[in-house]
């Protein structure tokens, strides 16, 4: 005999002394043994999906209850055999097959069904037939509230699997908006149900949908995905390959939002074509590699079956549960469907191979299960967290972002809020104070601004706002935020007199425009001009930036024209007619809406006026070169080409997997929410996160390094100390790096 067997032995020990009561109980699954006779066969059942679409999980479930029937049988010399009943996961089916079940009175017990539809169908014949049947994956709540005495099951059901996959979607991956897809079975309706409910409670948005199993081409969906632009899509299906497929189309379709499944989506099936890299699913079950008392029933496993996943161990389980039913039963000497089934719910497993007792409740549901979330890394399950921490974290510290997510220059503002989202996410990832992100559109509006400012001033559990984005809404809010000792870190606004007025709860992790005017203006003198036509669009940012650039310029012996427009003004005919009757040999616009500019230039060549083109850094965005009218033309900016910095690549990456291409708002948006978070983490770790405690630690910033490739720190006055300014030229549709 094995190790392993011999290791089993206790647990099936009884039946040596109950095998002389067998011989009567072949015919019979409600009379009692004789007292003697030769041991004979014992029929418990399994049923679950061994051929269709979700065979890759009902094989692996089918393997791990033969094993456990096999290390039964070889520790006790007996012949428990199991009936293999395949359902396909097909409601009809199943109903077919509990029929069978129940007609054959030498089944004492039945291992499943694996999904809840197959449950809801034959619940009822099992109810009536008083056999027992354990499932170890169906997990629609209403299966256990409905009276049935003969279910149970011993993985947790979704009340318990909704809450942790909404709390992790909303606290972990700090999403805003998420879109559900359900495949219309019970078991996904359920869950979408109430992770929609959950999320909706800690206010994230939902869009809601429903496709059905058989469904293969799923365009017309992912259209309606990438319109929604949601962070998130959830989809707890049953059918893996459904899901690998419906993921693969979206990716396909350049929609990179963060994909989430439900149990039904932990199988090979997921990642087959390895597509589906960096998405997550929860399943009821852990990775049993990491559980001590597992690693016989491992090794027995793999030699014969090889590799698994997180289905068959809870089989196993369920085996183990009827099996010791059965030993019980025995022992009392009656070997009977209702001995059986009270048995069952008897069960008391001290331990069990997923780590944690087995017990019922009344309901037939497992006291005390969790259920745990993966990710997809190098083509494997890796466990990410699991319900139990989830729920013991604490309320996660509040912070804001404000910035123009709509509006004029909604391509700044949006890039800058999924670097922030991504911050955020990375952290809360990564452990530590859970940070929730708060997001206010201000369309680059000061009025806005202000209303913003005064709702976070209000709401006391908002402990540190990064932005504003625009040097107008900096100017129109700051006071606001200095009598409250809230702290602002602003990533694009660079206007000098907003640290020279004496506000201690303003940051910027860019340099001003003190730094950015002799870069322009030297870079332009640089280019050998000797006449220069400046345009400003009267925001203060704009004012002040042509202002030191103009003066620069003058001092140098340049000819200076200058002229104003507004952000609304969308035909530059007349101001045109001026530029080219000026004859100046470069035109310098340091706008703030990048779209204005393209139209501009773009008037400027069809009315025949070649001079070069320089711009701030507010052109830098791409809607300066969304047409392509502006090959050749330059921009400043605050933050390099984070592509080219090692220690971005990290970030770059998870960035382009999330949400596609970037420009050069958004990495100092990341730095500025590291800016804030670590600031938190300080004051955290010092006992108390307060307005006043996290102010105190973000001016006391100390990054080594950042992915803008320099230290972060600032000086009295708010500014970040030793930062640059950059020069970019339009090449091939793209900016790239000129100087320094």
């Amino acid at each position: 005999m094995s190790n392993r067997t011999s290791k089993l032995m206790p647990l099936f020990s009884l039946l040596a002394i109950a095998s002389i009561v067998l011989a009567a109980c072949a015919g019979s699954a409600t009379t009692a043994a004789p007292t003697s006779a030769p041991a004979v066969t014992i029929k418990v059942a399994i049923m679950g999906p061994f051929t269709g679409p979700a065979a890759s999980i009902g094989v692996e479930q089918l393997n791990f209850a033969r094993l456990a029937v096999a290390d039964f049988n070889a520790a006790m010399g007996t012949n428990i055999e199991l009936v293999e009943e395949d359902t396909q996961l097909d409601a009809a089916i199943a109903t077919t097959v509990a029929q069978k079940l129940v007609a054959d009175n030498d089944v004492y017990a039945v291992i499943g069904p694996s999904g809840s539809q197959e449950v809801e169908a034959s619940a009822s014949l099992f109810e009536g037939a008083n056999l027992a049947h354990v499932s170890p994956s169906a997990t629609r709540p209403t299966l256990t509230s409905s009276g049935y005495k003969t279910f149970f099951r011993v993985i947790p059901n979704d009340s318990v699997q909704g809450p942790t996959d909404a709390a992790f979607i909303a606290d972990r991956l700090s999403a805003t908006s998420a879109y559900i897809i359900d495949d219309q079975s019970s078991y996904s309706a359920s869950l979408a149900d109430e992770v929609e409910t959950q999320l909706g409670s800690a206010g994230v948005t939902t869009a809601r949908e429903s496709v059905t199993q058989e469904d293969t081409d799923f365009s017309a969906l992912v259209t309606k995905i990438k319109a929604a632009d949601a962070d998130v899509v959830f989809f707890p299906g049953q059918i893996a390959s459904q899901g690998a497929q419906l993921w693969k189309q979206m990716r396909e379709q350049g929609v990179t939002a963060t994909l989430v499944g439900g149990d039904g989506f932990n199988s090979p099936d997921l990642i087959a074509d390895g597509a589906n890299e960096g998405s997550y699913v929860s399943n009821f079950a852990p990775d049993i590699n990491g559980v001590a008392g597992a690693a016989d029933v491992i090794a027995a496993y793999s030699a014969e079956y090889g590799e698994f996943g997180a289905f068959g161990p809870p089989t196993y389980v369920a085996a183990k549960a009827v099996l010791e039913a059965v030993d019980r039963a025995l022992k009392a000497g009656t070997l009977t469907r209702e001995a059986v089934l009270a048995e069952v719910a008897k069960t008391d497993m001290a331990d069990s191979i997923l780590g944690t007792p087995i017990k019922f409740d009344a309901n037939g549901d497992v006291e005390g299960a969790q259920f745990y979330v993966f990710q997809v890394v190098d083509g494997k399950f890796t466990l990410v967290t699991e319900s139990s921490e989830l729920a013991a974290a604490q309320e996660p510290v509040r912070i804001a972002i404000m910035g123009p997510y709509t509006g004029p220059a909604a391509s700044i503002g949006v890039e800058q809020l999924n670097f922030a989202r991504l911050a955020v996410a990375m952290h809360n990832l990564a452990g530590g104070i859970p940070i929730q992100l708060v997001e206010e559109d201000t369309q680059l509006d000061p009025a806005i601004a202000t209303t913003v400012a005064q709702k976070l001033v209000a709401d006391d559990t908002i402990v540190a706002v990064i932005g504003p984005s625009g040097s107008q809404e900096v100017e129109a809010s700051a006071s606001l935020f200095e009598d409250s000792s809230l702290a602002h870190v602003s990533s694009s606004a660079t206007r000098p007199t907003l640290t020279s007025s004496g506000y201690t709860t303003f940051f910027r992790v860019v340099p001003n425009d003190d730094v950015q005017g002799p870069t322009d203006a030297n870079f332009i003198i640089g280019l050998g001009a000797t006449s220069v036509y400046i345009i400003d669009d009267q925001s203060s940012y704009s004012a002040s930036l042509s202002d030191i650039v103009q003066e620069a310029l003058e001092g140098a012996g340049v000819t200076v024209a200058r002229e104003s427009v507004t952000q609304d003004d969308t035909d530059f005919s007349a101001l045109v007619t001026k530029i080219k009757a000026a004859g100046s040999d470069t035109v310098f616009f340091p706008g703030q809406i990048a779209s204005q500019g393209a139209q501009l230039w773009k008037q400027m060549r069809e009315q025949g006026v070649e001079a070069t083109l320089v711009g701030g850094d507010g052109f830098n965005s791409p809607d300066l070169i969304a047409d392509g009218a502006n090959e050749g033309s330059f921009v400043s900016n605050f933050a390099p080409d984070i592509n080219g910095i090692a220690g971005a690549a990290e970030v770059a990456a998870a960035y382009a997997e999330q949400y596609g291409e970037f420009g050069a708002f958004g990495p100092p948006t990341y730095v500025a929410a590291q800016v804030v978070i670590e600031a938190i983490e300080r004051a955290a770790a010092a006992g108390s996160v307060t307005r006043e405690s996290v102010l105190a630690e973000i001016a006391n910033t100390d990054i080594a390094d950042s992915i803008l490739g320099s230290p972060i720190g600032f000086d009295a006055n708010g500014d970040v100390e030793g930062a640059q300014f950059y020069m970019f030229t339009v090449t091939d549709g793209k900016f790239v790096t000129v100087a320094p």
